[in-house]
């Protein structure tokens, strides 16, 4: 490639290496500058080496351009080396940004050595296209290096142990038959730097740079890297550089050993899961955590097209797989019951019986729903998953339930499916919507051999239905499909951006945290005001097993079993919304608990003096670094005595005396503000009077807390 033609760069990238320089952020692209015009392009990643002192800055950047960071993995963990995406809005493209603040090279399988030669890239960095890139010699002995470390007897003898590449062609190496060639781009770029460098800057840039690589050494290296080399020479020369850098080792001993070993071992694993349909994150996993998107629109305005467009633009990057709820995969259970049907129907009186109807609505329902379950564990795992229609609450037309229809005055069973279907239905909620909406006119037009009728009622149905602005992604879907296609990418990027928070409120009976987390639910369809123990079984019995002789003890002491489950749902639900694991098990979707645990801390210290004082208070210290704020609502005395007297259900102060209801309520303010201050420094505090405010002026201030920048 000749290095001094201009190359086309995405909007993006020149953004992102204007702000590297506008900041003095000291950055070059380290290595395959053979390759740049593809780099600059978005053809492929970025390999960008940033000074480790400048990293914050880098960081906070990247996070400005709303790159997301993801890992892979598969892939090993090395430290100061980062996968960041980001989205070009243009171009339509994806942008990888391998960022390096260290340089660690060897074998794929392992990496096992530091070159300290960080500042050697830095400093001779010059500007080409708009980019920064060091100097030929820089790169040429890195590239060698680098080779040759991938070339070593333990590398080849792994691959060739777990049936890893050509495996005939590596033990003709091994043999001394062969030598092994680089590949394609490989040599590409050995022959390109080859051709660029001067001999005489080469050996000021070995001796100052690379002290610890003797000349003579280096030779010998690149004499390998030729084909027409030694058969064995590869062999030599990998052995003596390996001494060479004993010291810049990350690993010694037979650590680097077992390592490799256990990475080839992980790999092939993959590739046999792979190939029997078991594996599905191919790809790598947004830190941020996995995402349930669906897709809704009528017929006609291209949902099937926009989930495999989106699924093929993501794909190439991350774990992608799409369901499709309005039409589930079948199982064993749905043939085996129709078929019953049938001869049912055989019998006399029987055929046209709606029973028959109403169980395979039944049996699409629990289709539907179980594979919703499969799919909250495919995001649990990290994986983008693209739903083709969900269920929506009040819908009459697409995918709602229909058995009740049938089932007037029909009997039991009836009732019993029709419930059964109805709370399937309400279980399932993707993270957030994409919504096609489509005039029914221009989709009656699109599809004119579809019965008109039900077209218009299914179209109209998405086109007049309010959406929640904070849930639902409106596109218009009678734009020309390139300018739909840009804005559903433009939509997915911005959920696969967003991170969860977690709130809780808190105050004394009767403030109100019953009423607003109802009506924030109906503004926010995602939004969850609870945490059930039954949907994260594993950490619940996790922490319960871990308690278990601490619950033992508490129980032959005589604390209220009730007393100590809640102690155990408190402990769980600190555990899971913790932000190390809060990605895992609730990512992208805003968590405004109505009882949580600084509520229930509160209670078993106020109710139940049996507890650990230690033990609870390292519980308030954990929420501390868990929650992102605590509203606390609270009323004066005589509002909150009157809400009190006035609730249906059962409160035990509730017609007491005005002392009694001056203590109760004053005993519970003083253990809120003790548990508040042990927060204080982890969580910020939002107080709102629900005296003065209604419910809906209440939401509103929540609702802005949960949009403000992290």
């Amino acid at each position: 490639m000749k290095m001094d033609i201009k190359l086309k760069s995405l909007e993006l990238v020149e953004i992102l290496l204007s702000g590297l320089t506008a900041e003095s952020i000291a950055y070059c692209h380290w290595k395959s500058t053979t390759n740049l015009a593809a780099s600059l392009s978005g053809g492929t990643d970025l390999d960008l080496l940033v000074d480790e002192e400048r990293s914050e800055d880098c960081l906070a950047l990247l996070e400005r351009l709303n790159f997301l960071q993801a890992t892979d993995p598969w892939e090993l963990n090395l430290p100061g080396i980062y996968h960041y995406f980001g989205y070009d809005p243009p171009s339509g493209c994806l942008v990888h940004v391998h960022l390096h603040f260290q340089l660690i090279v060897g074998d794929d399988l392992l990496k096992n050595y530091r070159l300290p030669v960080e500042k050697a890239f830095l400093a001779s960095a010059k500007p080409l296209n708009g980019i920064a890139v060091p100097t030929p010699e820089v790169e040429f002995i890195t590239f060698v290096i680098r080779m040759t470390l991938k070339r070593r007897l333990l590398s080849v003898l792994v691959r060739c142990f777990f049936l890893m590449g050509n495996v005939p062609s590596r033990l003709r190496q091994l043999l001394g038959l062969e030598n092994p060639p680089l590949d394609q781009h490989a040599q590409t770029e050995f022959d390109d730097l080859k051709a660029r460098i001067s001999k005489e800057s080469l050996a000021k840039t070995l001796a100052s740079h690379f002290p610890f690589v003797a000349p003579n050494l280096f030779q010998q290296c690149c004499e390998a890297l030729d084909n027409r080399a030694d058969r064995l020479a590869w062999l030599r020369a990998g052995n003596q550089l390996t001494r060479a850098l004993s010291n810049y080792r990350r690993m010694s001993g037979f650590s680097p050993i077992w390592k490799i070993v256990w990475q080839a071992f992980r790999l092939r694993g993959r590739a046999l899961l792979k190939r029997a349909g078991c594996c599905y994150l191919t790809g790598k996993t947004l830190v941020s955590g996995g995402r349930i998107i669906a897709f809704v629109g009528g017929d006609g305005a291209g949902k099937t097209t926009l989930v495999s467009d989106t699924a093929q633009w993501l794909g190439h990057c991350f774990s992608v797989t799409r369901r499709h709820l309005g039409k589930p995969a079948k199982g064993p259970l749905w043939f085996a019951v129709l078929a019953l049907m049938k001869i049912r129907s055989i019998l006399p009186g029987k055929a046209g019986d709606p029973f028959h109807q109403a169980v395979r609505y039944w049996l699409v329902a629990r289709y539907r729903y179980r594979t919703y379950r499969q799919v909250i564990r495919l995001r649990q795992r990290g994986m983008v998953v693209l739903l083709d229609r969900i269920p929506l609450p009040g819908s009459l037309y697409m995918d709602t339930p229909r058995i009740a229809g049938l089932a007037a005055g029909k009997g039991p069973v009836f009732r019993l499916m029709a419930g059964m279907e109805e709370r399937w239905h309400l279980r399932i909620k993707a993270d957030e919507l994409i919504v096609l909406r489509l005039d029914p006119k221009i989709a009656a037009e699109r599809r004119p051999g579809d019965d008109q009728e039900l077209l218009a009622k299914r179209s109209g149905e998405i086109w007049n239905r309010s959406w929640p602005v904070n849930y639902a992604h409106l596109v218009d879907a009678s734009q020309p499909l390139d300018e739909v296609i840009r804005q559903v990418r433009s939509s997915v990027w911005e959920i696969l951006g967003k991170k969860a928070r977690v709130f809780e409120l808190i105050g004394p009976a009767g403030s109100g945290k019953s009423t607003l987390a109802g009506e924030l639910r109906s503004r926010y369809y995602n939004m969850q005001t609870a945490v059930s123990c039954r949907d994260h079984l594993l950490p619940y019995l996790k922490v319960t097993l871990q308690r278990l002789p601490w619950l033992l003890t508490g129980w032959g002491r005589g604390v209220p079993v009730n007393h100590l489950k809640q102690a155990i749902y408190t402990e769980t639900v600190i555990y899971l919304i913790d932000p190390k694991r809060r990605s895992q098990f609730f990512p992208g979707r805003n968590i405004v608990l109505e009882i949580g645990p600084l509520f229930y801390l509160v209670f078993l210290e106020k109710e139940s003096r049996r507890f650990s004082k230690q033990w609870l208070r390292q519980l308030r210290e954990q929420f501390a670094g868990s929650a992102d704020l605590v509203v606390w609502l609270d009323a004066s005395d005589e509002i909150l005595g009157e809400r009190i007297n006035n609730r249906s259900k059962w409160h035990r102060i509730k017609h007491g005396t005005p002392q009694e209801m001056e203590k109760f309520l004053a005993d519970y303010r003083a253990s809120f503000v003790s548990a508040t201050e042990i927060v204080k420094g982890g969580v910020p505090i939002k107080n709102i009077d629900t005296g003065h405010l209604n419910i809906v002026e209440c939401a509103e201030i929540v609702t802005g807390l949960l949009q403000e920048p992290l």
